[in-house]
C-alpha cells in the first residue's frame, strides 16, 4: 500500500472514532442541559399553577397550548383529573424520599414537582410531548458535525502529504538512477528530516558499493592482464619447443618415434590449454572484452585446419574440409571465433581413433545464414554425456577421455563463443557414429560465389 492511502486510513482510523466520541459526549451534555432545564421550568410552572388547581383540582389540568400536559396528585399520589395517568414506580419512590423532583424518560419526558405537603394538588406531573421541537435525542447534528470534521481533516491530511511522497518517489527514482550508474552516481535529497537522512544513508551506502565495485574490477582486470602475459610467455617457448619436436620426429628414428609422438601430443595439449584459458578470462570478463569486427570465416576454417593438419597425421586420421569459393562474411571477434573452431576441430582429432575420419563443413544453409559442421566418426558419447559435456569442467567417458587432468574447457568454450555471437549451438550424435557440432550464424556480407572446394590432409 502506497504511503499516502496507507497514511489516510490511519488518520481516518484514529479520527473517526474520536469525532464520534466527542459527538456523543455534547449530545449527553445538551441532554443533560435540557433536562435540568425542562426541571426547573417544569417547578416553575407546577407551583405557579397550584393555586388555580386547588380550586377545581378534579377538572384543571390536561394539555396546554404550549405543548404540555399538567396533572395534580395530592399528598397520597392519588390523581386528581380522571385523565391523569398512573404514576412510575421510580417517580414515587423518589416521592417517598422526601425528594424535591424527580424525571423519568418513557414515552413521554416526565417530571413529578412537590409544590406543598398537603392539599389536593400536593404534587404536579409535567409531560413534555415527543413531538415538540428538540424533545427528541439531539444527536444527528453532532453526528453530521464528526462526519464533516473527519472528512476536513482527511483532505488537510493528503494536501499535505503531498510534498512527502513527491520527494519519497524522487528518493525512489534517484536511488534506481544510481544503482544503474553503477553506484557512481550520487542521491540529491536534501533537507534536515528523516527523508534527507535516509537519501545520505543510501549515499553513503553507494559509495562504499562503487569502492567495492571499483577494487573488483581492478582485480579482475590485472588477472586478466597477468594471464594475457603469461599466456604471451608460455607460448613462445612452447612454441619453439613444438618445433624442435616436429624436427625431431621428421627423422624417423625408430626407437623414439613413440616417445616423440607422445611429447608432441603433450606440447600440443599444453597449448590448446593456454589458449583456452586466456580465451576463458575473456569471456568470464563479459561483453566489454569482445571484439566486433567483419570475419571472413574460410580463411578461418582454413588456418584451424592448417593448424591441425599434422597432428591429423600423426594420430592417422584423415582430416577433410569444404568452404565456400567465395567466404561468407560475419561480424564478431576472430579470435573468440577461431578458438572455438579450433577447440572443436581438436576435440574431433584427438578423441578418434587410427584410421577415422574427421571433416569440417563451411556452408550457406540460405544468403543469409551460415553453418559450419565438424564432424567425426570416433567412439561418440551418451546421451547423459552429451549433455554433461557442454557445462566447463565437465567431461566426456573413458572412450573420449583426452587426459585424466583435462579441465573439460573445450566444447564449453565453444558453447559459450556461439552463444555470445548469437550462434545456435548444436551437438548430436553424427549418421556413421562418432560426434557431429553445428553452428548456425548470421552472415553479415554473403558471398557471390559459393562454389564449396574440398581440401584433404
Amino acid at each position: 500500500m502506497k504511503v499516502r492511502a496507507r497514511l489516510a486510513l490511519t488518520t481516518l482510523a484514529v479520527l473517526l472514532p474520536l469525532m464520534v466520541a466527542v459527538g456523543v459526549f455534547i449530545t449527553g451534555l445538551r441532554s443533560r442541559a435540557l433536562e435540568e432545564g425542562f426541571v426547573q421550568y417544569a417547578h416553575l410552572t407546577a407551583v405557579s399553577a397550584r393555586a388555580a388547581c386547588e380550586v377545581a383540582p378534579e377538572s384543571w389540568g390536561g394539555r396546554s397550548d404550549a405543548g404540555l400536559e399538567l396533572y395534580a396528585y395530592d399528598a397520597e399520589l392519588r390523581p386528581s383529573h380522571p385523565d391523569a395517568p398512573a404514576l412510575a414506580p421510580s417517580l414515587i419512590a423518589a416521592m417517598r424520599a422526601d425528594e424535591p423532583h424527580a424525571s423519568r424518560v418513557g414515552e413521554k419526558y416526565e417530571v413529578l414537582v412537590r409544590t406543598s405537603s398537603a392539599g389536593r394538588c400536593a404534587y404536579m406531573l409535567v409531560l413534555r410531548l415527543p413531538s415538540r421541537p428538540g424533545a427528541g435525542p439531539p444527536i444527528r447534528l453532532p453526528a453530521l458535525v464528526a462526519v464533516v470534521g473527519s472528512f476536513l481533516v482527511l483532505v488537510v491530511v493528503l494536501v499535505l502529504l503531498g510534498p512527502i511522497v513527491r520527494r519519497i518517489h524522487r528518493l525512489r527514482d534517484e536511488v534506481r538512477a544510481s544503482a544503474a550508474a553503477g553506484y557512481r552516481r550520487e542521491v540529491t535529497i536534501g533537507g534536515d528530516d528523516e527523508l534527507a537522512e535516509l537519501a545520505a544513508a543510501f549515499v553513503e551506502s553507494g559509495r562504499e558499493i562503487a569502492r567495492h565495485v571499483d577494487a573488483q574490477e581492478r582485480r579482475e582486470r590485472t588477472l586478466r592482464e597477468f594471464l594475457a602475459n603469461t599466456t604471451h610467455d608460455v607460448m613462445l617457448p612452447l612454441t619453439v619447443l613444438q618445433g624442435h619436436l616436429a624436427a625431431l620426429h621428421a627423422r624417423n628414428e625408430p626407437r623414439d618415434t613413440a616417445i616423440l609422438r607422445a611429447a608432441m601430443q603433450e606440447a600440443d595439449y599444453i597449448s590448446s590449454l593456454v589458449h583456452n584459458l586466456e580465451i576463458a578470462a575473456r569471456l568470464d570478463a563479459g561483453e566489454p572484452e569482445v571484439v566486433r569486427d567483419l570475419v571472413e570465416l574460410s580463411p578461418v576454417i582454413t588456418r584451424v585446419i592448417a593448424r591441425h593438419t599434422s597432428l591429423a597425421r600423426r594420430r592417422e586420421i584423415e582430416l577433410v574440409y569444404a568452404v565456400p569459393a567465395a567466404s561468407p562474411v560475419i561480424v564478431g571477434d576472430l579470435t573468440l571465433i577461431e578458438q572455438a573452431v579450433s577447440n572443436l576441430v581438436q576435440n574431433a582429432v584427438l578423441h578418434n581413433q587410427p584410421g577415422g575420419h574427421v571433416a569440417v563443413i563451411l556452408e550457406l544453409e540460405d544468403p543469409r545464414t551460415f553453418r559450419i559442421a565438424i564432424k567425426d566418426d570416433g567412439p561418440g558419447l551418451s546421451a547423459d554425456e552429451l549433455t554433461r559435456v557442454l557445462i566447463r569442467g565437465e567431461r566426456g567417458g573413458a572412450a573420449r577421455t583426452r587426459h585424466p587432468l583435462g579441465k573439460g574447457l573445450g566444447l564449453a568454450i565453444a558453447r559459450r563463443v556461439a552463444a555470445t555471437h548469437d550462434w545456435r549451438f548444436e551437438l548430436h550424435p553424427g549418421e556413421a557414429g562418432g560426434l557431429e557440432v553445428e553452428l548456425f550464424g548470421a552472415v553479415t556480407i554473403p558471398p557471390n560465389n559459393t562454389t564449396d572446394c574440398t581440401s584433404p590432409t
